[in-house]
């Protein structure tokens, strides 16, 4: 029903408009320019991000903590800078005996005392506390929104929650340029008819498959 609901919600000539414009190389994939992909799954927020309060009490060292946006609803702003960013997610990618003597493996091990080792999640990562090595992405869209689509430019450098989809341009030039197409009028019709009606229609979600395969103007046509 999700990929033909997007001929109930537009008009016949909005696809065939859309088509015609794939054939003379107008349009094409997002995901022909771009990587898209999922912000960080951490099978355990509660431990895996950390405000400063925290880091603090646990005294966990900076080298082992990455900027983190844990949830769209905190962003205020299309351009997010770093005092803009109120969580760290643990980041760590050595064995335990690497990291003898550190405050960092005083909190691993407390993690493993609440058993999270053992969540579905979790359990298949190795070691179980890696959330995966990723640079952050310089552009990022929501999976839901409720109200007023944004699409943020990540100055900030931070990583993401999985609630927010990451966006890389495969030809950093395009950063700009893609973030002031996706946040244009066209694109806040388009997004919503790419995506899909979610809690009772008070919402609009947009899977990480329809954003790849959803239609942006070829950037090597506009020259800025």
């Amino acid at each position: 029903m999700a990929r033909r609901g997007k001929y109930i919600r537009a008009p016949e000539i909005f696809f065939k408009i859309i088509e015609k414009g794939k054939e003379k190389g107008i349009f094409i994939p997002l995901g022909k320019i771009a990587r898209v992909r999922a912000g960080i799954k951490t099978g355990a927020d509660e431990f895996f991000y950390l405000t400063s309060d925290k880091v603090t009490q646990w005294k966990i060292e900076k080298e082992y903590l990455r900027p983190v946006i844990k949830s769209p609803r905190l962003l205020r702003k299309l351009a997010i800078d770093r005092d803009d960013i109120k969580h760290f997610v643990l980041f760590v990618n050595k064995d335990k005996k690497d990291l003898i003597g550190t405050n960092v493996l005083k909190y691993i091990e407390y993690g493993e005392k609440l058993g999270l080792p053992h969540r579905a999640t979790i359990r298949r990562r190795k070691p179980w506390y890696n959330v995966g090595q990723r640079d952050p992405a310089p552009l990022l869209i929501p999976g839901i929104y409720y109200s007023r689509l944004a699409v943020y430019y990540n100055r900030a450098k931070a990583l993401t929650d999985y609630d927010l989809y990451e966006i890389i341009p495969y030809n950093a030039e395009d950063v700009l340029t893609l973030g002031a197409l996706l946040n244009s009028t066209i694109y806040a019709v388009i997004i919503p008819i790419w995506g899909r009606g979610h809690a009772g229609g008070r919402s609009i979600e947009i899977r990480i498959y329809e954003l790849a395969n959803m239609p942006v103007i070829n950037l090597s046509l506009i020259h800025i």
